[in-house]
């Protein structure tokens, strides 16, 4: 075989094994940047199309939704976070508690008792978005003085600041919408980096 001939087949060597290595860190920094964040956008949005059900007395929605939302809670990879074994495990308690909550409004069919699970629900997501460091968007943590009963309070997660109440909402057998509007947001949270005007968690 010909010194020209050999040089050919290692530069061939040589070629194909820098492009089949670059290919392979392409993938991998595809595969880490796809995790957590990717994820838990997946599953806020599930989990606003859910309250958007509540906002207008949808049951259909509600249902339809809450399906959706915890397809998203069983796909999040809690284990991909790149966190320490405490606050992970202390995540998984938040995250756990969501799932057991989001059972609940699937199981159930009366609104008044999905809206007690939304609360609940809804204070565990809260703290489980802290604990990750939701980085994607900011997220409104709001609250209605009156959400059960005109004396109890209820809150709930939003991605916007306008307050759309999802315990009143645009039904309600006694307010009918004069409600809707009826709540505050009480933090921001906030991993962006973007300035915000409210007191935020960051």
């Amino acid at each position: 075989m010909g010194l020209a001939v050999i040089f050919l087949l290692v530069s061939a060597a040589v070629l194909y094994f820098f492009v089949f290595n670059k290919k392979s860190e392409e993938k991998t920094v595809v595969d880490e940047n796809t995790s957590a964040s990717t994820v838990s956008e997946n599953l806020l949005n599930a989990y606003y199309a859910m309250n958007e059900g509540f906002v207008n007395w949808d049951t259909a929605a509600v249902k339809k939704n809450s399906i959706a939302f915890k397809n998203a809670l069983d796909s999040f990879k809690l284990d991909e976070l790149k966190t320490d074994t405490a606050n992970l495990e202390s995540a998984k308690r938040s995250l756990n508690a969501v799932k057991s909550e989001t059972r609940a409004i699937v199981e159930d069919d009366k609104l008044d008792e999905q809206r007690g699970s939304l609360n609940i629900l809804s204070q565990a997501l809260y703290d489980f978005i802290n604990k990750i460091k939701y980085d994607r968007a900011k997220i409104y943590y709001q609250e209605c003085p009156m959400a059960f009963n005109d004396v109890n309070s209820g809150n709930w997660l939003s991605a916007q600041k306008e307050i759309r109440n999802p315990y009143l909402g645009t039904s309600h057998p006694k307010y009918k919408s004069g409600m809707l509007k009826c709540g505050s947001t009480k933090e921001t949270i906030n991993y962006t980096g973007i300035a915000s005007d409210e007191k935020q968690t960051h």
